[in-house]
């Protein structure tokens, strides 16, 4: 079976509103890298159960 042969044309289309647009979806995007890097960001918590260090002790079975 023959594969169709695809021509692709793009030409832009000015709309009245585009910038708005642009700059709307540029906030968003800064304001969910902020949002990121806050929730990364390590905070201190003395009443956690999990220990960020590695245990020292070693053992030789890899189950315990």
């Amino acid at each position: 079976m023959k594969q169709p042969q695809w021509i692709i044309q793009r030409q832009a289309v000015p709309k009245e509103n585009a910038q708005r647009k642009w700059d709307l979806a540029y906030q968003c995007l800064l304001k969910w890298a902020q949002a990121i890097t806050i929730r990364d960001q390590e905070v201190p918590n003395e009443s956690c159960d999990l220990c960020a260090s590695i245990n020292a002790r070693t053992s030789r079975n890899p189950d315990d």
